[in-house]
């Protein structure tokens, strides 16, 4: 991945965090991660906890690489997939400093998720950018898959 790529990619993100929290959404986490791969963005609404795809494009590649939406595989579907339910796994044993503590990473103590338990769902968030990465449009699609 290019530097303009990874920078491309952070600016959608961004754009993302906000769009979700000025809709009244709770994020969870950005940037998720474990051995298998990457969540983008985690967000929560009333009983969902919501995985979000979010996609950037430079609008002068859209012939060439297509849409944001259309760069979502099957394969990219069934990861995230997996990575959801091992996010929900590690929810389930999460541990937290206890507070005050002086050494955070001796003194835990456990944190049970609710969102362990919670239906989930799957979202797509597409960013349009123009020149200099000004963003141009976005597009938001609740349980595109």
């Amino acid at each position: 991945m290019t530097h303009v790529t990874r920078t491309r990619g952070k600016i959608g993100e961004t754009i993302a965090h906000r769009f979700f929290t000025e809709h009244g959404y709770t994020v969870v986490a950005t940037n998720w991660r474990c051995s298998y791969g990457e969540i983008d963005l985690i967000v929560e609404q009333a009983a969902w906890l919501i995985v979000v795809e979010v996609r950037t494009r430079a609008s002068t590649g859209g012939q060439r690489f297509g849409t944001p939406a259309q760069s979502i595989t099957w394969r990219k579907q069934q990861r995230l997939r997996t990575l959801a339910h091992l996010f929900l796994q590690q929810c389930a044993t999460l541990t937290l400093p206890v507070h005050g503590s002086r050494t955070p990473d001796r003194e835990r103590i456990p944190l049970v998720f609710e969102r362990a338990s919670r239906p989930v769902r799957f979202d797509f968030f597409g960013v349009i950018v123009g020149e200099h990465d000004v963003p141009l449009h976005t597009t938001h699609t609740a349980n595109a898959f």
